[in-house]
């Protein structure tokens, strides 16, 4: 689980450790959960790159680590 909750700016080095991480995750067979905030500005780049559609994302902890995603 990555929680990006708290981060305040996401660039493309985070981006692409992330689209890393996530198939690193896939190759193992483990999920990869990311708790997002949607009220901070790291959704947006994201959402930009149409990466919402292929990272798992999640509203909170809790939630991830149940595997409980929230519609968005």
């Amino acid at each position: 689980m990555v929680d990006l909750s708290r981060v305040a700016f996401l660039g493309s080095s985070g981006l692409k450790t992330l689209v890393r991480a996530a198939s690193e995750a896939e190759r193992r067979r483990e999920p990869l959960r990311i708790v997002v905030d949607a009220n901070r500005p790291v959704i947006r780049p994201i959402e930009l790159t149409g990466l919402d559609q292929v990272l798992a994302l999640y509203h909170g902890v809790d939630k991830a680590l149940v595997g409980d995603s929230q519609e968005r």
